[in-house]
Order: structure tokens, then C-alpha cells, then sequence
């Protein structure tokens, strides 16, 4: 009897971890879920505003309010 309720014992731990696994990973892919469609739309706003002042970055980066350098590493980071 004492074996069959370390048997279970093991195997509803065993559940809970896997349980706990599972939240765990459905927050992380959220997550990243929610990052790739924040960096879309960044990068789409981006564009448009280089499409915008024809692709002057000094123009760009005022009409953002970032600095001059900050959208030429994002041109290069994200490929613009």
C-alpha cells in the first residue's frame, strides 16, 4: 500500500511539474508574440517615416523624437 502511494505520489508531482512547464511556456510565447508585433509595428512606423522625409535621417529622427544615432542603429538592426 505505502509503495502504490509513492507511486501516485511521484506521478501527480511529476503532473504538476509538467503543468507548471506548460504555464510557463504558453507566458514566454506570449511574450514573444507580443514583442514581434510591437518590433512590426515599430519598424512599419520607421519606414514609413523615412518614405516620408525621403529617406532623410536627420529629418526622421526629429520627426520621431529620437536621436539621429538611435534610428541609424534601428535602420541597421532591423534592416530598414
Amino acid at each position: 500500500m505505502e509503495k502504490e502511494m509513492n507511486r501516485y505520489k511521484a506521478v501527480w508531482q511529476s503532473r504538476l511539474k509538467r503543468d507548471e512547464h506548460l504555464k510557463a511556456l504558453k507566458l514566454k510565447t506570449g511574450r514573444l508574440l507580443w514583442q514581434k508585433a510591437v518590433l512590426s509595428s515599430l519598424s512599419m512606423k520607421w519606414k514609413k517615416t523615412l518614405e516620408m522625409t525621403n529617406g532623410n535621417k536627420t529629418k526622421g529622427a526629429q520627426l520621431l523624437e529620437i536621436s539621429h544615432r538611435a534610428l541609424l542603429y534601428k535602420i541597421k538592426e532591423y534592416g530598414l
